[in-house]
């Protein structure tokens, strides 16, 4: 039997331009950098409930970010996404009895590439794909919605910076 290692639990945490917390990640767009500080500093992102990006910094009708909003990644090397106040953005719901997501934060999609599957309510399978070309921004949880729905945001490569994290 496979043991679980704390590798198993690393999950993509998220920062919001304008929000209070005890960590913040201050983004160097020059250098293609950014690093994590405790205290508040000009310029940075304060930590946020990981489900809570959408009210926080997205206009859902607009298709865009109200402010700006980074995603670090763990299992990408710890690079963040970073996308400014109103970057265009794409956005899917997706939910069903059970879903599977089959692509995550930071994979870059073609058009056409499978994202989730979705088990529906009469047991049949469905395929959920991207209709454009972009990388997976964010995926979150609605609170409170059952069956589980999900909101997951795309972002082209013409907006997305990704930072490394300074050594």
């Amino acid at each position: 039997m496979e043991e679980y290692t704390p590798e198993d639990y690393k999950f993509p945490i998220a920062y919001v331009e304008g929000l209070e917390s005890e960590e913040y990640l201050v983004p160097d767009l020059d250098r293609g950098k950014y690093r994590i500080v405790k205290a508040p500093v000009e310029g940075g992102l304060g930590k946020a409930v990981y489900e809570r990006v959408p009210e926080l910094a997205v206009d859902l009708e607009a298709a865009k970010t109200r402010r700006g909003v980074a995603v670090r990644v763990p299992w990408k090397g710890d690079r963040a996404m970073y996308l400014a106040s109103g970057s265009p953005i794409h956005i899917y719901e997706v939910g069903g009895v059970q879903t599977i997501f089959y692509s995550h934060e930071g994979d870059d999609l073609e058009e056409g590439d499978v994202l989730a599957y979705v088990l529906t309510g009469k047991g049949e399978t469905r395929t959920i794909r991207v209709d454009r070309k972009g990388t997976v921004f964010y995926i979150g949880w609605l609170p409170g919605s059952h069956p589980p729905r999900y909101i997951v945001i795309l972002a082209g490569e013409e907006n997305l910076i990704i930072l490394d994290p300074e050594q």
